[in-house]
C-alpha cells in the first residue's frame, strides 16, 4: 500500500461501528467528572486473548459462542520495538559491562520499576480517577441563615484494584501533576483500536485543561532514574526514524505518536496536547511532565510509520 493510497484509506475509514458511548451509558460511565470524551469507545481489552477486541452494544448467546471469532488487535508496543528500536542495548556501548547484563543475557535498563509495579501504579491511578469521590459541601437556608455542611465522601469502588488502603505514592504524584497543570481527568485506561494497521493500545489518561479548554492525552511512565531515559545507542532508530536518537525518551515519543495518530485517523479526532508524565524520577524530581515533540505531529511521518506497521507481519 503506497502512501497516497494509505492516506485515502485513513480518511475514508468511516465504517459503521458498534459503539458504546461512555458519556451516556451508565453501565460503563464511572468517571467522576461531568466531562465527556471527544470520541466514542468501540473496543475493549480482553485478558483471555491478551489483545483488544471490538465492543458490541448487545450480548447474546450467539455472541458468546462466537467470541473467539472476533477480530483481535494485538498491542502496539511489541511491534514498535521490533521494527524501530530492536537494536537498543540500554545505552552507549561503553556503558555495557557484565554488571549490566542479567542471567538471560538481556541488557538491564537501570530502572527501579518493573512490569508488575507499573501495572499496580496504573491501576491505582485508575482507582483514584474513577472510584474516589471528593468531599462535597451543601448549603441550606433556614430562617434566613445559610448553613454550610460538609458531606462525607462516598467511595464506590467498581474496579477493586487494591487489597490495601494505601495508595502508591507515584499514583498520588500523578494526581498532583494533573492538579498542578489544571487538567481535569475524564477517563483512564481508554482502549483504542486501529482498523487501519490492525493494532490496539490504551490511553493512560484523557483529560481536559481548565486553562485552554482543550483535550489532553497523558502517558504514564515509571521507574526511570540515573538519566536512563536519555541514554542512547550509537546507532539511531530504524527508518524513517533514522535521524532520531535511539533512547527510551524517544521510544516513549514514538508510542505517543502512534496513540495520537490512531485517535486522529481512526477516530477522526485531533488532540495536539499530548504529555508524557514521568513519575518518581531521581533526575526529574518527584515528577516531570514532558510535551510531545513536534516531529511526532508530522502527518507525512505518521503515514510512513502506519504503512510500515500495516505491511509488517509482526503480531
Amino acid at each position: 500500500m503506497n502512501q497516497s493510497t494509505l492516506y485515502k484509506f485513513l480518511n475514508n475509514n468511516k465504517t459503521d461501528k458498534a459503539v458504546i458511548d461512555l458519556t451516556t451509558n451508565n453501565e460503563y460511565n464511572t468517571s467522576t467528572t461531568s466531562l465527556s470524551l471527544p470520541f466514542k469507545i468501540d473496543s475493549v481489552y480482553s485478558k483471555e486473548f491478551n489483545c483488544f477486541t471490538e465492543l458490541t452494544t448487545t450480548t447474546t448467546n450467539d455472541d458468546d459462542d462466537n467470541n473467539n471469532d472476533k477480530k483481535k488487535y494485538p498491542g502496539i508496543t511489541t511491534a514498535l520495538k521490533k521494527i524501530f528500536y530492536n537494536h537498543y542495548n540500554g545505552g552507549n556501548s561503553d556503558d555495557i559491562s557484565k554488571n549490566n547484563i542479567d542471567m538471560n543475557n538481556n541488557i538491564k535498563r537501570h530502572t527501579n520499576s518493573n512490569k508488575k509495579k507499573g501495572t499496580m501504579i496504573h491501576r491505582h491511578i485508575y482507582h483514584l480517577i474513577h472510584c474516589v469521590k471528593k468531599t462535597t459541601t451543601t448549603t441550606t437556608v433556614n430562617n434566613k441563615k445559610k448553613k454550610t455542611q460538609k458531606i462525607k465522601p462516598k467511595i464506590i469502588c467498581e474496579c477493586n484494584p487494591i487489597k490495601t488502603k494505601k495508595i502508591n505514592k507515584s499514583a498520588k504524584q500523578a494526581m498532583q501533576a494533573l492538579k498542578d497543570y489544571n487538567i481535569v481527568p475524564i477517563e483512564s485506561e481508554v482502549p483504542i483500536i486501529s482498523k487501519t494497521i490492525d493494532y490496539g493500545t490504551a490511553l493512560d489518561i484523557v483529560g481536559k485543561c481548565k486553562n485552554t479548554g482543550k483535550y489532553v492525552i497523558i502517558s504514564i511512565k515509571t521507574g526511570y532514574y540515573n538519566n536512563t531515559v536519555n541514554k542512547s545507542t550509537i546507532e539511531n532508530m530504524s527508518p524513517p526514524l533514522q535521524d532520531i536518537t535511539n533512547s527510551p525518551y524517544n521510544h516513549h515519543q514514538l508510542q505517543a505518536l502512534i496513540e495520537r495518530a490512531i485517535v486522529k485517523y481512526d477516530y477522526n479526532t485531533t488532540i495536539d496536547d499530548y504529555y508524557i508524565l514521568y513519575l518518581d524520577n531521581d533526575v526529574f524530581g518527584n515528577y516531570k511532565m514532558v510535551k510531545m515533540e513536534n516531529w511526532c505531529k508530522q502527518d507525512a511521518l505518521c503515514l510512513k510509520i502506519f504503512r510500515i506497521l500495516k505491511e509488517s507481519e509482526i503480531q
